[in-house]
């Protein structure tokens, strides 16, 4: 079944979310959730997400079919197991990367700039920008897989520990406890404890300024391959709105590509933009203001979310 239809515009996709169920979908969470092995769900579980968020995210990549979902799963805990990701999410950046990030960042750009209009954080990446020939003078392939394991474990899961709603709601519990003895029951949610409130989603940019062949090359592709099979078993339905914005038509001809890694669900959720006040327009449907760096039509410090571009320019080192 495809998703398409399921996917609004901009905001949050309702379908099969908590809250959102029919009596069939109720009945596949019940049976999920009974039958899901505990070290499986260990696994795949952000910290900070409830048992049933888990599995809904599950049960979505699969249309609710209770049996593929489990596969899902399954196949979710032996990629994690095979890839050590819980042990890439507890070293450092620079660990699993294998080399300074920061440094790493000039040649591959890519930041955070913080949460969306609907508590989703913003991840940004200049991928025309990227000189794979430096990076790959810093690091490698597979330390990057590690990298990556790193950032999906430990840096996405403290955005979501982190999320404006899930603050708002620890500042509830905090004032009920305050005010009445009952809250010493565990009502609420304190730092690092699961609840309903976190929004297990992203908002992505991909800024395809630059694009060439260079970044068309089979180990990149392949590269790119590696990560999209990792995110479509270990973190399924965990894209929220991703935008593809200054795409060339080359980057165009690659999405033909690239779209055929991923399922429909997920195809939906991807716009591939050009540039200009229409493509602004767009990104602040989801992004504040404030939020979107000024570059890109918001009112946002490019060097406080890219502090590379002004300390080295990377128009000065292709071909390094």
């Amino acid at each position: 079944m495809s998703g398409t239809k399921h996917v609004p515009e901009g905001g949050i996709d309702r379908w099969g979310q908590a809250g959102n169920l029919d009596e069939d979908k109720a009945a596949a969470l019940a049976e999920f959730t009974s039958k899901a092995p505990p070290a499986h769900v260990a696994l795949a579980k952000f910290k900070i997400e409830t048992m049933e968020n888990m599995s809904l995210r599950f049960l979505r990549a699969r249309s609710f079919k209770v049996a593929k979902a489990l596969v899902l799963l399954s196949e979710c805990a032996a990629k994690k197991i095979e890839g050590k990701a819980k042990e890439c999410g507890a070293m450092t950046a620079d660990e699993s990367a294998n080399c300074d990030v920061l440094t790493m960042k000039k040649w591959y750009p890519h930041t955070d700039i913080g949460y969306d209009k609907f508590n989703r954080p913003i991840l940004f990446e200049q991928t025309g920008s990227v000189n794979t020939t430096a990076m790959l003078n810093m690091t490698s392939f597979p330390s990057l897989v590690n990298y990556h394991y790193h950032n999906m474990e430990t840096t996405l899961g403290e955005f979501f520990e982190n999320a404006p709603c899930v603050q708002a709601e620890r500042e509830r519990a905090r004032a009920s406890s305050a005010s009445s003895a009952a809250a010493d029951s565990g009502s609420g949610s304190a730092a690092g404890e699961e609840t309903s409130a976190a929004v297990i989603s992203t908002c992505v940019v991909i800024d395809m300024t630059g694009f060439s062949v260079l970044h068309c090359a089979s180990s990149m592709m392949d590269h790119m391959k590696a990560l999209v099979a990792i995110d479509n078993t270990c973190y399924p339905e965990t894209l929220g709105k991703m935008y593809v914005i200054n795409s060339p038509w080359l980057a165009v001809t690659t999405w033909e590509i690239v779209k055929r890694w991923l399922d429909p669900r997920t195809q939906a959720k991807i716009e591939i933009l050009g540039t200009g006040p229409e493509t602004t327009q767009r990104l602040l449907e989801c992004i504040p203001l404030e939020q979107l760096p000024a570059r890109y039509g918001g009112t946002g410090s490019d060097t406080r979310n890219f502090p590379w571009i002004a300390e080295r320019p990377l128009a000065e080192h292709v071909g390094l």
